[in-house]
């Protein structure tokens, strides 16, 4: 599962701090980050998901509102005519 699965999911994130992570994880928000090959930090980060579920799930929502807000319908539209306007597309053939 990536990271977009799991927010949309409703999921507290545990991630690295590379790749698409560092832009869709908010630190203590929605889930935590790590420096990469920190097992020692990925391990206290689950550790405090697993000892406090109504953080945990505080989170999970968190992390639903913000694939909501990145990964949503209305965005998704948004991204595809921005993308079609950059092309020199001014409006759409239907």
């Amino acid at each position: 599962m990536g990271i977009a699965e799991a927010m949309a999911a409703g999921r507290a994130i545990v991630a690295g701090w590379n790749g698409a992570a560092t832009e869709f994880v908010l630190e203590g928000v929605n889930g935590f980050l790590s420096a990469p090959g920190d097992v020692a930090s990925v391990a206290s980060h689950l550790r405090v998901l697993w000892d406090q579920p109504d953080e945990a799930a505080r989170m999970g929502f968190a992390s639903r509102d913000e694939a909501i807000m990145h990964f949503g319908g209305e965005e998704q539209v948004r991204t595809l005519m921005r993308w079609y306007i950059r092309a020199g597309v001014s409006r759409l053939a239907v």
